[in-house]
């Protein structure tokens, strides 16, 4: 299962900062296997988990990077919230 969330860049909140880039996709995708073909296959930049059989090829490579981080990551919206100067 592939799930997108879309954020779009807000001229109106981030006021004279320069950013390059005008939105960010984030692609859930559950299976690793079906993450590292996206992947290979340049439908997205970067994966979170990598299918343990491919380790050891990717071992040494200048694309695999190993991060000792342990954690939690929640991303919560306020949907209660009237939000309309958020609106383009």
């Amino acid at each position: 299962m592939v799930t997108e969330l879309f954020l779009k860049k807000n001229e109106k909140l981030l006021g004279q900062r320069q950013y390059n880039f005008d939105k960010i996709t984030y692609r859930l995708i559950e299976d690793p296997n079906a993450a590292y073909t996206a992947y290979n296959q340049g439908e997205v930049s970067m994966i979170k988990s990598v299918p343990s059989e491919e380790i050891p090829a990717l071992k040494g490579t200048e694309e695999f990077h190993v991060d000792p981080l342990m954690g939690i990551y929640y991303l919560s919206f306020n949907t209660t919230k009237n939000l309309s100067i958020m609106k383009m």
